[in-house]
Order: structure tokens, then sequence, then C-alpha cells
């Protein structure tokens, strides 16, 4: 069975296709080519709504799921559309990845898991990534979860305060999952931003909200 049988089966987009797979220049990463299906418009990446292309950009590199300790990378020539409906050029949406970052969506959502179990310095030396990818992973399940909370009856909410530190090791471990509900920390104020980009910080106090669901 081949890898992109596997991704095709497990992780396949509409409108683009996985074109050939093959080892890196190092030999400790796997490359797997994309691109778009034909006959497949481009999606503005404001409105979200197709669009005529305009050209290209260079191609860029994101980070997938590893795959038995391999590094594994989806490489894309990225699409600028001239959108009317925004009447400006921009870069085209794609469904594994968001805005600049260099992480896939799914590979998000993996770190952040192993961020509950782990530490956020344990889990990026784990998967060979960085403690700021890490960060980067669990902001965007929290902000998404934001975004898509429902917040019914509440029962409890808790505050906690923690030495902030960037090995900091508690934070992670607060995040409880039930069959459909995740507690999420969520710092008050600014201090996501603030607490990921110093090497030390003050104390972090935050709110155990109720979200459901995750990121798709």
């Amino acid at each position: 069975m081949e890898l992109i049988t596997i991704l095709n089966r497990c992780h396949r987009f509409r409108g683009f296709v996985y074109q050939h797979a093959r080892f890196g220049a190092d030999k400790k990463s796997i490359e797997v080519a994309v691109r778009p299906r034909k006959g497949s418009a481009a999606v503005c990446s404001r409105c979200h709504l197709p669009a005529p292309g305009y050209d290209q950009l260079a191609e860029r590199r994101f980070e997938f799921i590893p795959l038995w300790e391999f590094l594994v990378f989806l490489l894309y020539t990225m699409r600028r559309v001239d959108c009317r409906r925004c009447g400006v050029v921009a870069v085209e949406e794609v469904p594994w990845g968001e805005g600049k970052r260099t992480l896939t969506k799914a590979y998000m959502i993996f770190l952040a898991r192993w961020a509950r179990r782990l530490s956020w310095k344990e889990t990026a030396e784990a998967f060979r990534t960085s403690w700021d990818k890490v960060f980067d992973a669990v902001e965007h399940v929290v902000t998404w979860g934001l975004e898509h909370r429902t917040l019914g009856q509440i029962d409890a909410i808790g505050v906690d305060e923690n030495g902030g530190t960037r090995d900091d090791t508690a934070i992670p471990q607060h995040l409880e999952k039930t069959d459909a509900i995740i507690d999420t920390l969520l710092p008050t104020t600014q201090a996501v931003a603030s607490h990921s980009r110093h090497r030390s910080c003050g104390p972090l106090i935050g709110l155990v909200v109720t979200v459901f669901g995750v990121p798709a």
C-alpha cells in the first residue's frame, strides 16, 4: 500500500490531488507534492468563494503529521486570485492550512492533543518541532473552540494561578476531555500572545471554559 493511497483514504481534500511522494534530500523527511485538480477554481482567502486565477507564488512547505519518525511535508505552489468581489489580488485559501502558518491544521490538532498529555517542551522534543509551534497549535485549537463555543448552563467556573515559565508543565495538565466537551484553559486579556513570545512571564491566570467540539 502506497503513502498516497493512505492519504487519499484518511486526509483527502476536494479540489486537490496528491501528486507523488518522495524522500527529502536529508533522507529524514517525506515530501508529498500537492496540485490543484484540473478544472477546480482557487478560493479567495478573504471572501472564501471561488475567484479567477491571477498568478502563482513560490512553492510552500506545510508540516504534516510525522510518519514512522519521518517528518512529513506537503509541498504546494500557492495561487493568487483576482477577486472582483473583494476588489483585490489575494492568495488562495487552502483547506489544509491557515494564513501564513507553516503547520497543517491536522498537525496543529495532533500537537494540541499531545500538549494536553505532556508539557509543551516535551511535546516539541518528542515530535522534533519547536516550543513556539506547539504554542501556535494550541492557540489555533483554543481560538477555534472559542469561536464555535456554545454556552449553556454553567455549573462551575474554576480559577487557577500558575507561575508562567517557558517550560511550564502545569498548564496543559488542566485540560481534560469528556465525551463531547473539551475544557480549555483560556488565559485572560492578551496573556496568550505575551506568554509565548517571551522567555519568562509573570503569573498566568486562566478560566476553565467549556468548549464543544474540536476543529475538523
